[in-house]
C-alpha cells in the first residue's frame, strides 16, 4: 500500500492499493488502513474501479475492520433515487442519467435520472451528505466516483471539502466570533 499524507489541518491521506488487496477483507491492508484512518479523518483510496457489489464489500470491510461495526443501511425517503439493487448501503448522488437499461445496478431505462438531484432544477451541482441530525449520527461517510462517465461530475467545481471540529486549531479571534452561534441541520 502506498500512502501520501496531505499537509492540511483536517488530516488527509491518499492511498493507492491494488484492487485485489482491497477486496481481500482478511488481508494486512485493512490493518494498515485502520492505522491511516485513526490519524487522518479524510482518507482517499485512489484508482479503484469497483462494481456496486465490490463497493458494497469494501464498505463492509471499512465498517467492520476500521470503524468497528457494520455499515448502516441507507434509509430512503419518498422521492429519492431507487438505490442500487442488492447494495443496501449505497445511494447515488449527482446529475447522472442511465447510459443503458439497468445501469449501475439500478432498475431503470436508458436516459432515466438515477441519482439524487435538485428537483426544482433537475440538476445536481453539488454533492453533500446528511446525517448530523440523526439520533445516531454516522461515524463516517464513503464517497465513490465511479469511472463510468467523465461527465458525471459538474463542469466546474466538483471538489469535496471537509471541515474539522478542531476548535483548538482555530485562531482565537475566530473562536470568539463563533462562540454562541449554532447551526441548523435540515
Amino acid at each position: 500500500m502506498e500512502v501520501h499524507y496531505a499537509d492540511s489541518r483536517v488530516g488527509a491521506a491518499h492511498c493507492r492499493i491494488p484492487k485485489e488487496k482491497v477486496l481481500d477483507g482478511a488481508g494486512r491492508v485493512w490493518a494498515e488502513l485502520k492505522e491511516v484512518f485513526e490519524s487522518n479523518p479524510v482518507v482517499c483510496l485512489k484508482g479503484l474501479d469497483l462494481s456496486p457489489s465490490e463497493l458494497e464489500a469494501v464498505l463492509d470491510c471499512l465498517g467492520r475492520r476500521v470503524v468497528g461495526k457494520p455499515p448502516l443501511a441507507y434509509e430512503r425517503w419518498p422521492g429519492q433515487s431507487p438505490g442500487v439493487e442488492g447494495c443496501p448501503h449505497l445511494a447515488l448522488l449527482g446529475n447522472y442519467r442511465a447510459r443503458r437499461d439497468n445501469d449501475w445496478g439500478v432498475k431503470c431505462s436508458e436516459g432515466d435520472q438515477i441519482a439524487e438531484y435538485k428537483p426544482a432544477t433537475m440538476d445536481a451541482s453539488e454533492f453533500h451528505t446528511d446525517g448530523s441530525f440523526l439520533a445516531l449520527p454516522k461515524a463516517g461517510v464513503a464517497l465513490y466516483a465511479p469511472m463510468i462517465n467523465p461527465r458525471a461530475l459538474p463542469p466546474e467545481g466538483g471538489e469535496t471539502r471537509f471541515a474539522s471540529c478542531d476548535v483548538d486549531g482555530l485562531p482565537r479571534v475566530l473562536v470568539e466570533r463563533l462562540r454562541g452561534l449554532s447551526a441548523v441541520h435540515s
